[in-house]
């Protein structure tokens, strides 16, 4: 599928995942061949990328957890709110209806008799650390040698919880190599053992993954100033070349 289509399909949608995420999730789904697990759906932005690559290749169906009615931040910023009328409607609209299975609970609920394997694990459920690495210690065990794990607001300098969970059980674990970033991602292929190459290529992304929220700092803090003399667009392209770069 041409990525203008697949960017159509989700236009509608509300969500925080940029195009650039979302072609990365896009093309993570597109490669995994098998089952995906998505923690954490909202209105279903992630969720039609995520299917749409794994529809493109034929490959598993999403199992999108979400009970659907926020957490404690989004209280804050938008309300109590049941969004699962609008999700269902959205991945109806977005033609992906067939290959999702909306699990309405929490993601411990979900994990209750859960025995099937995982090929993308993909956790954007509640920031805190507790609950990220909830999410970690409930679903990694699935997740097929092989397979990719990957979290958003990883590199966001407003989610410690996160980036604490991912340093600890992605950097610090033997189990874990090819550490990728994107955006805000963080991503990475579980593995029976590290090699030695693989210890030195993560220990090498260490300085980047701390580095990020400063660097998205300073991006953030200097588009409105680059709006007002209209100098966002080079920037952004700037920055996208950058970040290119150093992923």
């Amino acid at each position: 599928m041409e990525w203008a289509e697949v960017r159509a399909r989700v236009q509608t949608i509300a969500g925080m995942i940029n195009d650039n995420e979302g072609r990365y999730l896009y093309i993570l789904a597109e490669r995994c061949g098998g089952n995906i697990v998505e923690i954490g759906s909202w209105q279903g932005m992630s969720t039609v990328y995520l299917a749409l690559g794994s529809k493109g290749r034929g490959g598993g169906r999403v199992f999108a957890i979400d009970p659907h009615q926020g957490t404690l931040d989004f209280h804050e910023a938008y309300g109590v709110e049941d969004t699962e009328p609008i999700f269902r409607e959205n991945i109806k609209r977005a033609g992906v209806d067939d290959i999702v299975t909306p699990l309405v609970m929490k993601s411990e609920e979900a994990a209750k008799g859960w025995t099937e394997p995982i090929s993308l694990l993909w956790i954007d459920g509640a920031h805190e650390y507790e609950s990220v690495t909830k999410d970690i210690l409930l679903w990694e065990p699935y997740l097929e040698e092989g397979g990719i794990i990957a979290f958003h607001d990883a590199l966001h300098s407003r989610c410690p919880g996160v980036r604490k969970a991912v340093y600890e059980y992605i950097f610090q674990s033997n189990r874990f190599s090819n550490v990728h970033f994107c955006e805000c991602i963080v991503s990475a292929t579980k593995v029976a053992r590290l090699s030695t190459q693989d210890r030195l290529v993560k220990l090498q992304k260490l300085p980047l993954f701390f580095a990020f929220p400063s660097i998205y700092s300073v991006f953030n803090f200097m588009n409105p100033i680059l709006a007002k003399v209209r100098l966002l667009a080079p920037a952004r392209v700037i920055k996208d070349k950058i970040l290119a770069l150093i992923h």
